[in-house]
């Protein structure tokens, strides 16, 4: 399925454009692309990160190039999740330490696997080492790996 692509002026994002009636065209990309801005239309699924799990760190440096996920946005995106399910668990400890003491030292433990993961999203050297991290700790689903993670 061919789609178009674009970097966002405003904060280097990439958007993807499907377009409802198959194939892209420039014709559609004259209507959807701001103007002066530089778009491709791409049929190779090669082009893209082989999952949208870190999506708002995709960034496109032009045409013939593939997108890639920008580390330092990749981490953050992994830092903000592992916070939310930290937090989560850490209420849910929390909330049991109420009736039971032992809970309070499971809610201390979540604290420190939080921080350890969080600290070892920051020293990751790829996204897709922030991704694994990400995932562990959130019980997601292992991420697929590309040839070039």
């Amino acid at each position: 399925m061919s789609r178009i692509i674009f970097s966002r002026p405003e904060d280097g994002g990439v958007t993807v454009v499907y377009p409802a009636r198959p194939p892209a065209t420039d014709k559609l990309a004259a209507q959807t692309v701001p103007p002066g801005v530089e778009y491709e239309i791409v049929d190779d699924d090669a082009i893209f990160p082989p999952d949208e799990l870190f999506f708002d760190a995709w960034t496109w440096a032009g045409k013939g190039k593939r997108i890639i996920e920008d580390l330092e946005k990749s981490k953050a995106f992994a830092c903000d999740e592992v916070k939310r399910a930290g937090l989560q668990r850490f209420k849910e400890a929390s909330e049991a330490a109420v009736f039971d003491d032992s809970a309070v030292k499971a809610a201390e433990a979540v604290k420190s696997d939080c921080k350890c993961c969080l600290d070892a999203i920051n020293a990751a050297s790829t996204p897709y080492e922030a991704k694994v991290l990400m995932c562990s700790y959130c019980e997601l689903p292992a991420p697929q790996q590309s040839s070039s993670n």
